[in-house]
């Protein structure tokens, strides 16, 4: 068994693998991360290089494993997720729900019905208004 009989990566049933980029936490120091860039040939890596600029191909390049073959990205998650940084407040919500998506739907429960019962009240204060209707004091 040689070389020749070894099969070449192939993505998705696409052409052969150019390049991969691998990422995870890293292993010396906490809060950091580790992304490799891996090639069989020069021309992988500057195509992989060449799709992190790309427009098109930067929203596909997600998780922790990318395949670029023939100019398509694939991504997956093989791994579970960690977190490095600092997130600002605004965003926390969608970070907190972000795999739960029956919480989701409560608070937008709860919050249509809180909006709801606000804008009734405008209403009937608005109407009361209207009709010079006061109360008796």
């Amino acid at each position: 068994a040689g070389r020749g009989n070894i099969r070449r990566l192939t993505c998705a049933g696409r052409q052969a693998v150019e390049a991969a980029m691998i990422g995870a936490a890293a292993p010396a120091r906490n809060g950091r991360s580790l992304v490799a860039l891996l090639a069989g040939e020069p021309q992988g890596l500057d195509a992989m290089v060449a799709a992190l600029g790309d427009s098109r191909l930067v929203p596909d390049i997600q998780g922790d494993l990318t395949l670029l073959a023939g100019g398509h990205v694939t991504s997956w998650r093989t791994g579970p997720g960690y977190t490095v940084g600092f997130i600002p407040p605004w965003l926390w919500p969608d970070w907190l729900l972000r795999d739960d998506p029956l919480w989701i739907l409560g608070l937008m429960v709860i919050s249509a019905g809180l909006l709801g019962m606000a804008l009734l009240r405008v209403l009937v204060w608005s109407a009361a208004r209207r009709i010079g209707w006061r109360r008796k004091e």
